[in-house]
């Protein structure tokens, strides 16, 4: 069998072509702001800001280290503190979701700026 492109059928297909490629390079542009951005005000860090930012250990930071982070306050802090106090240390970063009060949207504002040992 095969496949026939008419004028319209190339028009529909490079149309589809340049919206997804404009898509990708969208997100592709969102994400690499998203990693470097200091979570206060939304301004993009340069690389060197970036790289002289020491990660905050999720383990073993206390309550006022975690209120430091974007999008924490003093009662999140806390959870995060009895979570691992119950629980156990976190194995990943990605494990805070699991506590009560951090979204995705939240814990995304905050991964630049942590870690997990």
């Amino acid at each position: 069998m095969r496949f026939r492109v008419t004028f319209g059928k190339q028009a529909v297909l490079s149309l589809v072509f340049c919206l997804s490629f404009a898509f990708t390079a969208s997100c592709a542009k969102r994400s690499r702001a998203t990693a470097t951005t200091d979570g206060q005000d939304g301004r993009v860090l340069s690389q060197t800001e970036a790289s002289n930012i020491s990660l905050l250990d999720i383990n073993s930071a206390t309550v006022d280290e975690l209120e430091k982070l974007p999008g924490v306050g003093e009662s999140i802090a806390k959870r995060i503190v009895e979570h691992r106090e119950r629980y156990g240390s976190f194995r990943r970063p990605e494990h805070l979701i699991i506590v009560r009060g951090i979204s995705e949207g939240r814990y995304k504002a905050m991964r630049p700026f942590i870690k997990a040992e």
